[in-house]
């Protein structure tokens, strides 16, 4: 009986040690179970909030849209933020424009396309609040034609009087933006560098001086034993058409950015070249003393830009059909090139004269070969491009008249800087390329 109670009461203390052990297995499992939902809860906490940022950044991207963005921002810096509310969504945004260097540094970002980018920033939670950003691209890069010539005109009838003031060599940009008049850009002796004459570099690749895409052009080429009227005239259309393309992706002309009639002189130019934009000139628009610019001059369908007194353009000068340059007084200096879009040219016909001109009358005849012989006005070699401006008869003056202080230079400089130029990019109802780049602490 003794031996019974002893091994009855053994077997009770390990039943009690199990379920002392049960017991704490199961604790642990609650509190985990319990931490784990707490955690999950925190986590579809976060997730919601980060939807909801997410959702505020491109609410506000989309509102911002609506807006034209800048045509230049600085490549180290962002523009000064704008900041709101979304009350729908209990959350607030900041909406600002970067180019891609910076952003790419900011946020650690391997690749990014070229351009202009609305940066959107949206904020959800109280004291820590969740942050989503989102880059849309508003401007993409103008992607400039190459340029072949100091002077380029497309058109049947274009014609130049240029005389030795164009230089094809590479030149180097002047050391001082706002120089004047047409000495060297060296010190002269009073601690200026006024002058804005720069030395080309001769071991620099260098383009050509002219080249007039008109119906004379049409005419030879299409006359070389190798090649058809149309591969000829699908040649002008190729080396053209890129130029009219660039018109269309330019920004829109307000105020801002337009010179007319009635712009005061001092209204005109730029203080820096790393002010360098797109200019619009519309109407009648004489550049006077001392008026530099840097980027893009338009020269719109019916106006008129020319000089009387110093000044110069680092870049592009565009002249839309219709568009004329007057520079034949005043001193102004061009290191860049211009571009001269005009009517297009004439047709050229594959078939034989002779076989069009078989059924004809004598005197029709003749007609059409002497026509086919010289097709339109146009003047591509020197001994012609430099007869005067206006003939006996009164025709119609060359297209581009240069003499006195005036001075056209290729600049690979100036060019190059056309790559800090943007176009339209994907707003006003294009495609809109959203990235969302990687989390940063809200603060």
């Amino acid at each position: 009986m003794i031996l019974t109670t002893h091994h009855a009461g053994r077997q009770g203390g390990m039943a009690l040690i199990v379920v002392l052990a049960l017991m704490a297995v199961a604790s642990v499992i609650a509190v985990s179970m319990a931490q784990s939902a707490l955690l999950d809860e925190r986590i579809a906490g976060n997730q919601r909030l980060g939807t909801v940022a997410r959702m505020a950044a491109e609410t506000a991207a989309l509102g911002q849209l609506e807006e034209a963005p800048p045509d230049l921002v600085p490549s180290d810096a962002a523009t000064e933020p704008e900041a709101g509310t979304i009350p729908a969504l209990s959350a607030r945004y900041q909406t600002r424009y970067a180019r891609e260097a910076f952003l790419k540094a900011r946020y650690a970002l391997e690749t990014l396309d070229k351009g202009i980018y609305l940066v959107a920033e949206g904020f959800a939670g109280g004291d820590n609040p969740i942050l989503r950003t989102v880059l849309v691209r508003v401007r993409a890069p103008l992607g400039l034609p190459p340029l072949e010539a100091v002077f380029t005109c497309f058109g049947g009838d274009c014609a130049a009087n240029i005389g030795d003031h164009i230089n094809e060599k590479d030149h180097p940009l002047p050391e001082t933006f706002q120089c004047t008049g047409n000495g060297n850009d060296k010190d002269n002796g009073n601690g200026n560098n006024s002058g804005c004459k720069t030395t080309a570099d001769d071991d620099a690749p260098a383009i050509e001086d002219m080249k007039l895409y008109n119906g004379d052009w049409l005419t030879e080429e299409s006359d070389k034993a190798d090649r058809s009227g149309a591969e000829v005239l699908e040649e002008y259309a190729g080396k053209r058409g890129p130029w009219e393309d660039l018109l269309a992706a330019l920004p829109t002309s307000d105020s801002s950015n337009t010179y007319d009639s009635s712009t005061k002189n001092n209204e005109m130019g730029m203080t820096t070249r790393d002010e360098r934009g797109v200019i619009y000139i519309d109407g009648d628009v004489k550049f006077n003393g001392g008026t530099a610019t840097s980027g893009i001059l338009v020269v719109r369908d019916g106006a008129v830009l020319s000089v009387n007194g110093t000044a110069h353009h680092e870049g592009l000068i565009l002249v839309e059909e219709g568009g004329r340059v007057d520079l034949s007084n005043g001193t102004y200096d061009l290191y860049g090139g211009m571009v001269m879009l005009k009517p297009d040219a004439p047709a050229v016909k594959d078939a034989p004269v002779e076989e069009e001109t078989a059924d004809l009358p004598p005197g029709q005849a003749k007609k059409l070969d002497d026509e086919r012989e010289s097709p339109g006005r146009g003047r591509s070699d020197r001994d012609k491009a430099e007869k005067p401006a206006k003939d006996k008869k009164n025709k119609e003056p060359a297209d581009l008249v240069l003499n006195g202080s005036i001075r056209f230079a290729w600049s690979s400089k100036a060019w190059e800087a056309l790559d800090d130029l943007y176009g339209g990019g994907t707003i006003n109802g294009g495609a809109i390329s959203w990235r969302e780049v990687p989390q940063r602490s809200a603060a």
